[in-house]
């Protein structure tokens, strides 16, 4: 969602008179609601990665929001956006207009109460999923302060909030976007790490109280599912999620996956190098005790 700005130098006073019986407001516009963010184009569960759960969420983005209602209509925005299969479109409001409903894609235009967190969420929602961005609107090419709620700051933030997943390309040239002419932001593709992964591992480190002592190995099978640059890793009855940086690969492949769905797993580095094993470290919560355990896998087909 982009505001305009007001003319520097001038205000502008508009005057409504309301001139006996004949005179008749304009119905007031309705604000956008979650549900009217996206026109699916076809399964609106679809999803390519994503928070899947309300404690999630809160884990995730909990401490952005100045209260419970604003983090229930964010989220509200989070599951209306990551579950659509559409484009998300990003640009001015005049710009937007002609994408609002359309079949195939996402335009946050009028949300009320709208805030800098709400409109961050539902970039992130876009790019949870691996969306592609419309850019329908020119952007100036100097950089913006972040200071504020005008139109090219919220825009470039929404833009900067996309790239610095390092997981989208920039097409075109920013200050020459039009609704005629947009610009887009491409999922890249990554490298394939699919399959199963076995070897040893070798805790790390330990910190709190725990029977478990540095240096301590045991076998390991890792089984990693992979959708464009989302992955799935599933270890014993641990399940975590997360993106791989198609920046960096090939030949180097590295990714944080710090989505916990099942398990007591709470974070997975994982990195191949050229032609290497999978090296992974494994971040394990048990009881007051936090255990770190790396090791180097082969790849098992």
């Amino acid at each position: 969602m982009t505001y305009t700005g007001r003319m520097r130098g001038s205000t502008v006073v508009v005057v409504l008179l309301a001139v006996g019986s004949a005179a008749s407001a304009d119905p007031k516009p309705t604000s956008q609601t979650p549900e009217q963010l996206c026109s699916c184009r076809g399964d609106a569960s679809a999803r390519k990665g994503g928070i899947a759960t309300v404690d999630a969420f809160h884990k995730k983005y909990g401490g952005t929001f100045k209260s419970a209602d604003e983090e229930k209509l964010a989220w509200a925005v989070y599951q209306a956006t990551n579950r659509c299969d559409s484009t998300m479109v990003i640009g001015r409001l005049e710009d937007t207009g002609s994408f609002f409903q359309k079949p195939g894609y996402c335009v946050l235009r009028d949300l009320k109460p709208w805030t800098i967190a709400i409109n961050d969420v539902f970039i992130h929602a876009g790019t949870d999923r691996q969306a592609m961005f419309l850019l329908v609107s020119p952007m100036p090419l100097e950089k913006q302060s972040d200071a504020g709620d005008s139109f090219p700051v919220v825009y470039n933030r929404e833009m900067r909030e996309v790239e610095d997943t390092h997981r989208y390309k920039l097409s075109g040239q920013p200050d020459k976007f039009s609704t005629a002419k947009p610009g887009h932001l491409d999922p890249m593709p990554c490298y394939d790490v699919s399959g199963t992964w076995t070897g040893s591992l070798t805790v790390s480190d330990v910190h709190g109280a725990s029977n478990i002592q540095p240096g301590q190995r045991r076998n390991g099978v890792v089984t990693i599912e992979q959708e464009g640059c989302r992955v799935h890793l599933k270890f014993a009855t641990n399940e975590l999620a997360g993106y791989l940086i198609p920046t960096e690969g090939p030949p180097l492949v590295a990714g944080l996956l710090d989505e916990v769905i099942a398990g007591a797993l709470v974070k997975a580095d994982v990195t191949i190098p050229p032609r290497g094993p999978l090296q992974v470290q494994l971040e394990q919560q048990a009881a007051a005790a936090s255990i770190t355990s790396t090791g180097r896998l082969k790849h098992g087909h």
